[in-house]
């Protein structure tokens, strides 16, 4: 029957936040009849009323498959973004390790030639002093 074109469609705003309302149900009538001239042109306008709900429905579809897109499309670009983000911070955390690992090398090369310096003074002292 024509008049169940559509039902059991269900739009909800928790799942998709849809700015088109839904049409309204198009005039009821079961049974089309044309034996008359009369009933044939009702006939039409209700063949006509079910068209332009369909029609509405069919553009709150596209509507919505517009928006999914379009969310679709904002949620893989700000995935992207977190991953670069996330990639800079790891690239950072790694310089700063690298420069935390190089200055205590830095520094204990330092240490271990002023040790060898120091433990030369008095070996300097003493050959001094015997001569």
């Amino acid at each position: 029957m024509i008049s169940d074109v559509g039902a059991g469609l269900s739009f909800s705003k928790n799942v998709v936040p849809a700015p088109v309302v839904p049409p309204p149900p198009p005039p009821t009538g079961d049974t089309l009849d044309i034996t008359t001239m009369s009933n044939a042109q009702l006939s039409t306008q209700t063949i006509d009323a079910h068209l332009e709900t369909l029609t509405d429905y069919a553009a709150i579809i596209g509507s919505t498959e517009n928006h999914l897109q379009y969310q679709s499309s904002n949620l893989m670009n700000l995935n992207e973004s977190t991953s670069t983000a996330m990639s800079r911070i790891a690239d950072s955390d790694y310089a700063k390790e690298t420069v935390e690992v190089t200055k205590n090398q830095v520094l204990q090369q330092a240490s271990m030639a002023m040790l060898a310096h120091s433990n030369e003074m008095p070996e300097r002292y003493i050959n001094t002093l015997l001569r």
